[in-house]
Order: C-alpha cells, then structure tokens, then sequence
C-alpha cells in the first residue's frame, strides 16, 4: 500500500483498521514489548521517510460490531469472511481475549486503546531508525523483506527469487 500510494503522488493513506484491530495489534506490541512498533502505533501516523506517506485510521475508535451495525443499517454489503491469510495468526488469539475481556468489563476495548494513546509518548521515536530496502522489491521496510514479499512468499508457497538488478529502483 505504502508503494502504491507513493507511486500514484497521494498524500496520505487511509485504511479500515478498525478498533479490535488496533486493540488486537497493542495486545501483542505490549506482550512482545515490541518498542519500534509502539511508537509507531496510532490513528494518524506522519510521514517520517520521503518514500512514504501519512497514515490515517479514521475507524480506530470504531468496533468491528459498530461497522457491521452501520452496515446493516445503511444496506451496505459488508465481507463476513476473515482473511484466509489469518490463519494461525496471533491477532486471532488478542482479538478472542480482548472480547472476552469486553464481555465481562464492557468498555474495556476502547478504555485499552485510548490509555495507550495518552501515553504513547513514552515510547522512543524510532520510526525511521532502521529502515532499509526490500531485498525482493526493493521497496521500504524494517527487515530484510516487506511483509507484502512474505505474505506473497506464504500465498505461493516457494521463495521468491530476489532480483539484485531491482532493489533500489522502488
């Protein structure tokens, strides 16, 4: 997406990320204390590097049960599927307990996420620390390859050839 965007000249990105989501991502960012990813964790997110653009989430407040009820009652079609991609994946288990924890302490989701934001500021601003280019596409990341060229990678099943007369032309 960050590729895209910066290709087409958009100035920002905006994505769906909706509360449980961004709940689900804290969860794990705080059981890992995963720092670099903290810091980098929240609705609107600057552009830190001239090869990006601004993030924004204007659904990170919004549950995923409120977007469905909105759907419903605006007759918009709505995707009931979880991505098959998903699978195994740890979000699944945050997004489970952080329900549960909403079932037996309503409003335990969104008082989570937004005690992170007041005090996100105690976390490093490492953004643009350590990012380098994607060995396959040669596109900006914070490890060897994009998470996009892995996913990609899975979704094929083989490794993707890297093709060094590529990287940096991204």
């Amino acid at each position: 997406m960050n590729r895209f965007a910066w290709e087409k000249g958009f100035s920002a990105l905006a994505t769906g990320h909706n509360l449980d989501d961004e709940g689900a991502a804290l969860l794990g960012n705080v059981t890992r204390w995963q720092i670099g990813y903290l810091a980098r964790q929240a609705p609107l997110l600057p552009a830190f590097h001239p090869r990006l653009v601004k993030k924004a989430k204007p659904l990170a407040l919004v549950s995923e049960r409120e977007v469905l009820a909105y759907c419903i009652l605006r007759a918009i079609a709505y995707h009931e599927e979880q991505c098959p991609h998903a699978k195994g994946a740890t979000s699944r288990s945050h997004k489970e307990a952080l329900n549960l924890l909403e079932y037996y302490s309503p409003g335990s989701k969104i008082r989570f996420y937004q005690e992170f934001l007041k005090h996100q500021g105690i976390f490093p601003d490492s953004a643009s620390q350590g990012l380098q280019e994607c060995a396959v596409c040669g596109f900006l990341t914070t490890r060897e390859r994009c998470q996009f060229c892995e996913v990609l990678e899975h979704y094929k099943g083989s490794p993707i050839p890297v093709r060094r007369s590529e990287v940096g032309k991204g």
